[in-house]
């Protein structure tokens, strides 16, 4: 399960950083990823905590883990700098900011 959730994690991550890097052209879209972002760090915060409380359900305390919990702060921070830096911003805040255009 854990490589399961490490898989996705990572797959989201490559496919967040495509689209707004290559495909998306302009800088918004109508998708609210800082959602996705808080809802990851919360996946891994809950796994973190089951494996140090409850290790018969949720397995022994690994690497494995913290390995995930690690890639989902990356991954949080990614989206907060993308959207710090005009990279990828939620459609109406890409109109509050004045619809920047992308710094590259």
């Amino acid at each position: 399960m854990k490589i399961i959730i490490l898989a996705l994690f990572l797959l989201f991550w490559g496919l967040y950083n495509v689209y707004s890097l290559v495909l998306n052209k302009t800088n918004h879209t109508g998708t609210d990823f800082m959602f996705f972002a808080k809802v990851i760090v919360g996946i891994a915060i809950v796994l973190l905590l089951g494996t140090i409380l409850k290790p018969n359900l949720f397995g022994k305390n690994d690497t494995i883990t913290k390995i995930i919990f690690i890639l989902s702060l990356l991954i949080m921070t990614n989206i907060t700098y993308f959207s710090k830096f005009n990279i990828m911003l939620e459609y109406n805040e890409w109109q509050k900011r004045g619809m920047p255009n992308k710094p590259f």
